[in-house]
C-alpha cells in the first residue's frame, strides 16, 4: 500500500561505474526507457535482484519494465552525471521482505534515525547496509557506521524471519533540509589530509562487513587515521576509524566481485604513512567478519614510497635518503642498466642514511638504486 503526497523533484547525482540508488517520487510513467530518456546516453544498464534493463538491448531481452518506490537499483552510468525526477511522494509504504538479505528502497524524502525506521520489524533486523555504511542492532553502537537513512540510495536489509516493513509518514521539513535530502549521497571520504588511494571501486553484489580493532604497531590509531581494503591494488573499501575508550575501531563495507582474498593497509595522521597488515584474508559476498569477536588489524610494515634523495654530492660521489627503523636499505649498482648488483646493505634508523660510491677498477659510468624491504 502506498499513499501519495505533493510532487517533488528527486535529483540523483550519479557517478561513473555502478550506483545503489532508490526512487523516492513515483512518475507517471515509471518505465525505464521514459524515466532515463535524459541520461540515455550515459545509461549502461539498470537492474534489481531478478530483472533487469539495458537500454542497448532489444526489448524483447529486457526484463525490467517498471520501477518501484519499494526496490534499490543498481544503476551503471559511463560518466558523472545527474538525472531529475519529477512526481508525487508517498507518505507511507509497506514493503514486504524475506528471511535473509533484500535490496531495498527507501520511499520518503526526509531522512530518518535507521533504529527509528526499522521499528516495525522488530528484532527480526540482522543488518541493513548501503555502499558505504552499516547497522547492526546486535553490536556496540561505536562499531554502527549508518545512523540517517539517506533518501535517494539504495539499502541491503537482512533480516531473520519473512516480515512487512512498514516505511513511516514523511515529515514536513524546511527548503534546506530538502535540497540535502535531494541530493544522492556522496560516500567518498570528506576532505581532508588522507591516504591518497582515491575512490573505492564498485560491484552490483552484495559486499562483505568486516568489524575491527585496528592498531599500527600495537599502538591505537589516533583519530583521523583511515583503514582501506584492498583486492590486490584495487581499493574495495574505505572508512575512517572510531575512537572508544582509548582504542581505535573500524566498521568496513567492502566492494566484492565474488569470493576474493583481501588485504588491508592503515593511514596514519601522525606520519602520513601507509602502513601494511600482513597477509590476506578471503572474504564472502554478503559474509560478516568480526562479529561476535572483532577481529584485530595490527598494520606494522610501512608501504614502500618512491626513494627521496635529497642530497647528492660528486667528490667523492654519494647521497643520502631518509630511512624508517626496522627496514632495510640495499644499494644496487649497474653499467648497463640490464644488470643490477648489491653494493651495500643498510638497516633503517628513523634518520638519514648516507651512501658514498666506490670507483670502478674500468672507469666507467656507474648508475644505483635503492631496494627497500
Amino acid at each position: 500500500m502506498i499513499e501519495m503526497k505533493d510532487f517533488e523533484i528527486q535529483t540523483l547525482n550519479l557517478k561513473e561505474g555502478w550506483n545503489l540508488v532508490s526512487f523516492y517520487v513515483e512518475a507517471d510513467d515509471m518505465t525505464p526507457a521514459t524515466v532515463f530518456a535524459p541520461i540515455q546516453n550515459e545509461l549502461l544498464q539498470i537492474k534489481n535482484l531478478t530483472q533487469s534493463y539495458d537500454p542497448n538491448l532489444p526489448f524483447f531481452l529486457n526484463t525490467l519494465s517498471s520501477l518501484s518506490v519499494n526496490d534499490g537499483y543498481w544503476l551503471k552510468v559511463s560518466e558523472d552525471v545527474s538525472l531529475d525526477v519529477e512526481g508525487p511522494v508517498p507518505s507511507g509504504a509497506s514493503i514486504n521482505v524475506k528471511s535473509g538479505w533484500n535490496l531495498v528502497g527507501y520511499p520518503r524524502s526526509s531522512g530518518e534515525g535507521v533504529a527509528d525506521e526499522l521499528t516495525s520489524l522488530g528484532n527480526t533486523v540482522v543488518q541493513i547496509k548501503d555502499l558505504g555504511s552499516s547497522y547492526d542492532p546486535s553490536i556496540p553502537s561505536f562499531l554502527n557506521t549508518l545512523s540517517t537513512m539517506a533518501p535517494g540510495s539504495g539499502y541491503w536489509l537482512n533480516v531473520d524471519a519473512d516480515g512487512t516493513w512498514t516505511v513511516g509518514t514523511v515529515a514536513e521539513i524546511s527548503e534546506l533540509r530538502r535540497s540535502i535530502a535531494q541530493t544522492q549521497p556522496d560516500h567518498s571520504p570528506e576532505e581532508k589530509a588522507g591516504p591518497a588511494w582515491g575512490e573505492a571501486t564498485v560491484y552490483p553484489n552484495l559486499g562483505a562487513t568486516v568489524l575491527a580493532q585496528v592498531s599500527i604497531q600495537g599502538k591505537p590509531v589516533a583519530k583521523g587515521g583511515v583503514v582501506g581494503v584492498f583486492v590486490g591494488n584495487e581499493l574495495r573499501g574505505l572508512q575512517d576509524v572510531v575512537l572508544h575508550n582509548g582504542m581505535s575501531y573500524v566498521t568496513l563495507n567492502v566492494n566484492l566481485n565474488g569470493a576474493e582474498s583481501v588485504s588491508y593497509r592503515v593511514w596514519s595522521p601522525d606520519d602520513h604513512n601507509d602502513y601494511l597488515v600482513s597477509g590476506t584474508m578471503l572474504l564472502e559476498l554478503g559474509g560478516v567478519y568480526g562479529n561476535p569477536e572483532l577481529m584485530e588489524l595490527d598494520a606494522v610494515t610501512v608501504s614502500s614510497k618512491p626513494l627521496e634523495v635529497f642530497k647528492l654530492t660528486s667528490e667523492p660521489f654519494g647521497f643520502s635518503f631518509n630511512t624508517t627503523l626496522g627496514r632495510s636499505y640495499t644499494v644496487e649498482a649497474t653499467g648497463n642498466l640490464r644488470t643490477w648488483e648489491a653494493v651495500e646493505l643498510f638497516q633503517g634508523s628513523g634518520g638519514e642514511i648516507r651512501f658514498t660510491a666506490k670507483p670502478t677498477s674500468s672507469g666507467g659510468a656507474q648508475f644505483f638504486r635503492v631496494f627497500v624491504e
